[in-house]
């Protein structure tokens, strides 16, 4: 990671509303809208190598199924995709990922959308 990715923020589609942790936000999957929690976000997050390598920055969502879906930032716009959108901030707990966290070498579970 850059110094200058830990400064600038991540935004959804809009590009007025910043990505956080803890964000419940709405997806379509194959045709479906799902909902999840921001679980990564680039710059936020401590480093984890599973979502942040060779310069591709992704955003962790857990869905409410417990799927690991993560989500490259866009380069150009420092957006999620339009696919991806903001429902309401959350406060409640929730399973963060930590630099430890291994998602997909230990489950082998995930979606890269």
């Amino acid at each position: 990671m850059t110094d200058d990715s830990k400064t600038i923020a991540v935004k959804y589609s809009d590009q007025s509303t910043t990505v956080n942790l803890g964000d419940r936000v709405e997806v379509r999957v194959w045709f479906r809208k799902r909902q999840g929690r921001v679980v990564y976000v680039p710059g936020i997050s401590e480093l984890n190598e599973e979502l942040e390598y060779n310069g591709l920055r992704c955003v962790g969502i857990r869905m409410d199924t417990s799927a690991l879906l993560a989500t490259p930032v866009l380069r150009k716009t420092r957006s999620l995709k339009k696919r991806f959108r903001f429902i309401v901030r959350d406060a409640s707990p929730c399973k963060f990922i930590t630099p430890e966290s291994r998602e997909f070498n230990d489950r082998g579970s995930g979606v890269a959308l």
